[in-house]
């Protein structure tokens, strides 16, 4: 049996401690099924659309079918204005956690330089998007190329078949 002193019966006595026990065990608890069911960054594909309009629904809806095959969870294709005041500013920002992008071509080939792409493996023909006699890109619907983040880790089959899907759907406009 345990045996309290006549001081820790009052402290147990007293309701505000008892109160401030189950706040503080139910923010623990809150805490730990918020981190236990966030989805994990492995399981998020990103893609940059710099352009004025959103992507066309059922060019998300391919993307997201490709993803999916591979245990993408969580989808963030978010269109930024390049006319934005703070667009070079966001890119600078994202382009770390960013696996492909979506832009017009021109603005393509400025970046490259940067080292954002990832370089492509074979003959792109008339589409590609070069910089440096390096094929970084391809067209896929008028002014726009769709390029590879050379800083994600998703696995390259993964990027490489959201790529293919995007230029499939490009090829249908």
């Amino acid at each position: 049996m345990i045996k309290c002193s006549p001081d820790s019966k009052r402290l147990l006595a007293k309701p505000w401690l008892w109160i401030l026990a189950v706040v503080i065990s139910a923010s623990v608890w809150g805490l730990c099924f918020y981190w236990a069911s966030r989805v994990p960054v492995a399981q998020t594909l990103t893609v940059w659309v710099g352009a004025d309009a959103e992507l066309d629904e059922k060019l998300k809806a391919e993307i997201i079918k490709t993803g999916e095959k591979y245990g993408i969870r969580k989808f963030d294709m978010t269109a930024y204005s390049p006319n934005d005041t703070y667009y070079a500013a966001a890119f600078a920002l994202q382009s770390p956690t960013t696996d492909l992008f979506i832009l017009e071509k021109t603005e393509a080939a400025t970046i490259a330089q940067t080292g954002v792409f990832k370089e492509l493996d074979g003959d792109r023909g008339e589409r590609a998007v070069t910089y440096d006699g390096k094929v970084y890109g391809v067209i896929f619907a008028g002014d726009y190329c769709v390029l590879i983040s050379a800083q994600s880790r998703k696995d390259a089959a993964l990027l490489n078949d959201v790529f293919d899907a995007i230029l499939s759907y490009g090829e249908g406009l």
